[in-house]
């Protein structure tokens, strides 16, 4: 039996398994087979038909003899008995000899066996076959591929209503993404789509989806979707959320090869430990990272080949190897090699954003930010074993006469090997034009390693003014300095991006964390309500996206101590991004404040899992931990991640907190000096001097403080902390109460610390009381 295969790929093979090279390789004699194959089911062909329908540019004579050599070389490779002749005249093949999966395809319609037909149909007839010259030919293949496109849809379309009767939800997504797949045109499909991922449970992706129809009809056919459509997506944005369990994801051993020296290090602190001098202690550090601004519009598996644009030009140099990890890729931080450091927002975040593009793929796991940066310098092959990537990209970014030079490489992990490389000369400010252009470069060198192409890859710009764009750049790079100055900085460039783009969703979710970060310097209650309303402003502009929901839920929760509204929140980014650290840390803290600790310790480390390298992701699962009571693991976590970044103050603040809990003071106090000596308040150190009984050095601090504080913030609770801890208890309400009064976030932490005597004070008790039914 000789076995014909043409649905999503051609593939002709004699019975013993042997490839008929003669016949694959050679176009004509393709098309001709072919076509016998399917027309045989109508009975014979005529010679006569076959000569102008393949030879329509040759006089009858040629065109008899390129059929007869034709016909010589097809049975020279199949065999006499595979083609049939009647007279002089007729032609077919004969089935008993030839199966092919098309014809199987539509026996199996005709039998109405839809899951066998499904089974069969991998993808269009013949695909990237054309018959050249020969339009009449041309034609015909394009109307048989498009008649079994639409067999294939309606068996689809069948099997997802029987799913859809018999509640099986997933299996009704499947059948009508596929359909969805064949036309993404059209909106009645796209609608049933989204209806059943809602049904489903995926009311994110749903939403996504019928964001991305609406963009593809405006960008490529410049119409909207019906009133129908619209007015379901309406009704499904006003429905209530549905949460689903996360799963919990093992984080990786400290004693493995993850494990780094103490002398490595990396800049400056992360997320809140910079907190003014006497801000921090029990907060989870905040990693706002997955900002996704310039995206790519589509991309798909037909991209091959070298690309050469106006803005610059790009080379694919060999083809990627064959690893383990083909699918995983790294983007290591891009070399400012302008001549102004100032210019470091650009070169960072460039890079982030081509990372957060390539992630949007489907079949590409994409390392996270802050462990591609902690590995940056390291040789590549180490890089790659310690993400588990088989492909790096590295660039440069150079600013002169108001131009950028851009130079990017795709790397192999094993060898350091470049498989592709492109540079581009783009004037200032639109650098971010070519990075559609990059990274379809990438994709198209990577293409071979993506077994799943996945659906159409459309999205929206965050903005299409390059300036607002570029503002939004420099108040997320000031931001992430955690300095009083900085955070000023950040307000400041987040503003300018609004006054140019009013409608930025993304500058307003950064503007709404800067001010939020700000407040705990100053503790100004007008600092939170702006950064309140700056995340609901980001919420609205913009639905589909986590930032604004994490800003959201960050202030719901410690300010507004609204602890379901904040789950909510969280939830919901988290259907939206998946990947979303900041939501995942949040969340988890979130948890922790609510005696939820299994989940909290799970949600961090479902965290770590997705950035394994982060200082701040273990400092998170390590404060989950300790309020779980667990003090050793806390200890062990907390000590990986000074051994990531040795600065990390709050490292050995939990280590501190976690020797108190377990009695042993004199270790608590060597961790409070060296906490204190990386930046954390003198007053961790007057706490851990008081439950070791050094009251008088403890109260030594805590007048030194209370003395700053009158023109220096201070947040009321942290000097309670340390009155409870030398028996001062009135005083300590007192600073409570105030605390409380100011809605200040270290009020949350309760339960948290180590109170003694004071936490069976009815006084005490009923704060806490009416901390958590607020």
């Amino acid at each position: 039996m000789i076995h014909f295969r043409l649905l999503g790929a051609v593939d002709l093979r004699t019975a013993d398994g042997a490839e008929v090279t003669s016949v694959l390789r050679q176009p004509k004699r393709l098309a001709l087979f072919t076509y016998l194959t399917l027309a045989s089911a109508n009975g014979f062909q005529r010679r006569d038909s076959l000569l102008a329908l393949f030879w329509p540019e040759l006089d009858d004579s040629r065109a008899r003899a390129a059929l007869s050599r034709a016909l010589y070389r097809l049975r020279d490779g199949l065999g006499d008995r595979a083609i049939i002749s009647r007279g002089n005249g007729e032609l077919r093949i004969d089935s008993q000899v030839v199966r092919c999966d098309a014809l199987d395809f539509q026996a199996a319609m005709a039998d109405e066996r839809l899951e066998e037909a499904v089974r069969l149909y991998q993808g269009p007839l013949l695909p990237g076959f054309h018959a050249g010259a020969a339009a009449e030919l041309e034609g015909w293949f394009s109307d048989e591929r498009d008649r079994l496109a639409r067999l294939y849809a309606e068996a689809r379309q069948s099997l997802a209503r029987q799913c859809e009767t018999a509640g099986d939800s997933p299996g009704a997504v499947d059948h009508w993404r596929a359909v969805a797949n064949l036309d993404p045109y059209e909106s009645a499909t796209a609608l049933r789509l989204v209806q059943a991922l809602e049904r489903a449970g995926k009311r994110a992706e749903a939403l996504r989806r019928a964001a991305s129809h609406a963009t593809l009809l405006k960008a490529e056919l410049g119409v909207e979707p019906g009133a129908d459509f619209n007015r379901a997506v309406d009704e499904l944005r006003r429905s209530k959320v549905r949460l689903e369990v996360l799963p919990e994801r093992a984080t990786p051993d400290p004693g493995s090869s993850a494990a780094v020296s103490a002398d490595q290090k990396r800049g400056p602190l992360t997320a809140r430990q910079r907190f003014g001098p006497e801000t921090w202690i029990g907060y989870s550090a905040l990693v706002i990272i997955g900002m996704l601004s310039i995206t790519i519009s589509v991309i798909t598996a037909a991209m091959r080949g070298t690309r050469d644009s106006d803005a610059g030009s790009a080379q694919t140099v060999q083809a990627i190897p064959e690893t383990e990890n083909g699918n995983a890729i790294a983007v290591l931080p891009f070399a400012n090699l302008s001549t102004d450091p100032e210019h470091e927002y650009l070169s960072e975040g460039f890079a982030e954003e081509l990372r957060n593009a390539l992630a949007q793929v489907p079949g590409l796991r994409v390392a996270s930010r802050t462990s591609s940066a902690w590995l940056k310098d390291r040789p590549v092959d180490e890089i790659g074993a310690r993400l588990q990537v088989a492909h790096l990209v590295e660039g440069s970014v150079r600013l002169a006469e108001g131009r950028h030079r851009l130079t990017v490489r795709l790397v192999s992990a094993q060898n350091g090997y470049q498989l592709w490389w492109g540079a581009y000369d783009v004037a200032h400010p639109n650098l971010f034009s070519v990075q559609e252009e990059i990274a379809r470069g990438i994709l198209d060198a990577l293409e071979a390693r993506l077994a799943h192409h996945g659906d159409r890859l459309t999205t929206e710009r965050a903005t299409e003014d390059a300036e607002a764009y570029t503002l939004y750049l420099r108040g997320r790079h000031y931001f992430r300095k955690y300095t009083e100055e900085d955070l000023r900085r950040s307000i400041a460039f987040y503003r300018q991006a609004i006054e140019r783009d009013s409608g930025y969703a993304r500058a307003y979710a950064g503007l709404s964390e800067a001010q939020n970060f700000l407040g705990d310097w100053v503790g100004a209650e007008h600092v939170y309500r702006d950064a309140l309303a700056a995340a609901r402003k980001a919420v609205e502009l913009d639905p589909l996206s986590p930032d604004g929901h994490v800003a959201y839920a960050h202030l719901l929760l410690w300010h507004d101590w609204d602890f379901g509204g904040a789950e909510r929140e969280f939830r919901l980014a988290l259907e939206l991004d998946p990947s979303s650290l900041a939501a995942h840390e949040w969340y988890s803290a979130s948890l922790t404040l609510l005696e939820r600790h299994d989940d909290a310790v799970a949600a961090a480390r479902r965290a770590l899992h997705l950035d394994p390298f982060s200082a701040a992701m273990s400092l998170n699962l390590a404060e989950a931990l300790r309020i779980r009571g667990d003090f050793d693991a806390a200890v062990m976590e907390a000590a990986r991640a000074v051994e990531l970044d040795s600065s990390q103050a709050r490292g050995y603040g939990i280590i501190m907190l976690s020797r108190i809990a377990q009695r042993r003071y004199t270790e608590a106090i060597e961790y409070a000096r060296q906490a204190v000596e990386r930046g954390l308040s003198q007053l961790h150190l007057a706490y851990a001097l008081g439950w070791a009984g050094r009251h008088k050095e403890a109260r030594e601090i805590l007048r030194a403080v209370e003395a700053r504080s009158q023109h220096e913030y201070t947040p009321p609770a942290l000097l309670a902390y340390v009155h409870a801890s030398i028996g001062e208890n009135d005083r300590a309400i007192e600073l409570l109460e105030q605390s409380r009064r100011e809605r200040s976030a270290l009020t949350l932490y309760l339960k948290g610390w180590d109170w003694g005597p004071l936490s069976a004070d009815p006084r005490f008790v009923a704060l806490v009381r009416s901390v958590w039914s607020e």
